[in-house]
């Protein structure tokens, strides 16, 4: 499966106003990771973190 490059810098609002390099222990995250990341979050304030953790279990066991 090949990569388009052009979705993912679309996808990653930081390329446009930096060149990045150190992409091994920190890259620049896309908005797709990063709003699933904020969903999570929110979720986990609004039922609790094992709460969240069940809900999520079976979506995070598929990755």
């Amino acid at each position: 499966m090949a990569v388009d490059v052009e979705i993912v810098r679309a996808e990653t609002t930081g390329v446009l106003h930096r060149i990045h390099l150190n992409n091994a222990g920190a890259g620049l995250m896309p908005e797709p990771v990063l709003n699933a990341m904020l969903g999570y979050l929110t979720r986990e304030a609004e039922i609790g973190g094992y709460e969240a953790a069940g809900d999520a279990a079976k979506e995070l066991d598929s990755v």
